[in-house]
């Protein structure tokens, strides 16, 4: 997993925004199918989105929103106003339901469109200029550093939660590895060059 993770990593650091995309897009049905809690692949990624993106992306009201993306802005807030955001839904959110279809769109078919929704992956803008989340048009748009970084951290989350799982830690120490060693170690293409 770790090495998924610091594909993620090099992939952002190289501006290569769709391969740091599709690697992130993954990482739920990867986390979903180890963790093999609900059969079907849809199934186990909208409950791993749900468990650990939707109160980023999704949440239930725009007090639990602010207070995961901008809690100095709630410090100073008189409490009527914050009972009223607990009232209030959030305008712009992208749910386990949009995130499973943007990962079919994009792995299946490299697009950003679905049936139901249109998405926009952007770069980072300039600097005081704020894309991700953002609808504009009836296009949503994600900042591809900011959806990467919060799938990643997502799966970093889910890794602690499940290190008193023993069945998912062991299916982890087996999962595909990219190695430079063969013949078990014989070769090392990596002292080789």
């Amino acid at each position: 997993m770790q090495q998924l993770l610091s594909g993620i990593d090099d992939c952002l650091s190289k501006k290569n925004w769709v391969g740091a995309l599709f690697i992130a897009i993954s990482l739920p049905d990867i986390c979903g199918a180890t963790e093999d809690k609900i059969k079907g692949n849809g199934a186990r990624y909208k409950d791993w989105f749900n468990r650990y993106l939707k109160p980023r992306y999704n949440a239930d009201n725009m007090y639990d929103y602010l207070s995961l993306t901008s809690p100095a802005m709630l410090l100073y807030m008189p409490e009527e106003i914050k009972q009223s955001l607990r009232t209030q839904i959030p305008v712009v959110s992208f749910s386990a339901d949009d995130c499973w279809s943007l990962r079919n769109a994009c792995l299946h078919e490299g697009v950003d469109e679905t049936k139901l929704r249109k998405f926009k992956i952007t770069i980072p803008a300039q600097e005081n200029l704020h894309t991700h989340m953002n609808v504009f048009n009836g296009i949503l748009q994600l900042d591809v550093i900011d959806l990467c970084n919060d799938i990643a951290a997502g799966v970093r989350k889910w890794l602690f939660d499940m290190q008193e799982e023993p069945e998912v830690m062991e299916k982890i120490k087996k999962m595909m590895t990219i190695d430079s060693l063969i013949f078990d170690g014989f070769i090392d293409y990596k002292a080789a060059k």
